[in-house]
């Protein structure tokens, strides 16, 4: 009888430790496919924030010229308010391009810190914005119904 129990605490003991190796496996596993999930958000965050960081370069040469156009029109004002947009237009284009996505996560948080109530503000804001798409896409889709299932949701009242 002792035998038997001893080879019960045995088999218990091995089955805790295939257990525990098999939990610090499946770990390991988990941080290694974060790392990777990581790595690849940060590399396409790097190569989109650039692409668009070359759009906005693009797009403040547009509005300089346009802003030329009208400077020679004598439209001075516009020509001042276009070529300082042209001017912030060319920082966030140079800042998309240079800046990978760590440093925009760091500054993202930063600006959070400073100004949580811009924050709060822009949440509320999207969040009216998906309210009313929510309503409208519901509002279209139920305009195009089928006549004949337009006419049983008003029999029975849906």
């Amino acid at each position: 009888m002792h035998e038997s129990a001893s080879s019960t605490r045995d088999a218990a003991s091995q089955t805790r430790e295939v257990a525990s190796e098999k939990r610090r496996q499946a770990a390991d596993q988990a941080r290694q496919v974060r790392s990777s999930v990581q790595s690849r958000v940060r590399q396409e965050v790097d190569v989109r924030s650039t692409a668009v960081g070359e759009r906005m370069d693009a797009a403040s040469q547009a509005m300089r010229s346009m802003g030329g156009e009208l400077r020679s029109q004598g439209n001075d004002l516009p020509a001042r308010l276009t070529e300082e947009a042209a001017d912030r237009a060319e920082r966030l284009g140079r800042y998309l391009r240079e800046a990978d996505a760590d440093r925009m996560i760091f500054d993202v948080e930063d600006f959070a810190r400073r100004r949580p109530w811009v924050v709060v503000a822009a949440g509320l804001a999207v969040g009216m914005a998906a309210a009313r798409f929510l309503k409208a896409s519901g509002q279209r889709r139920n305009g195009r119904r089928p006549p004949a299932a337009r006419a049983s949701s008003l029999e029975t009242g849906g």
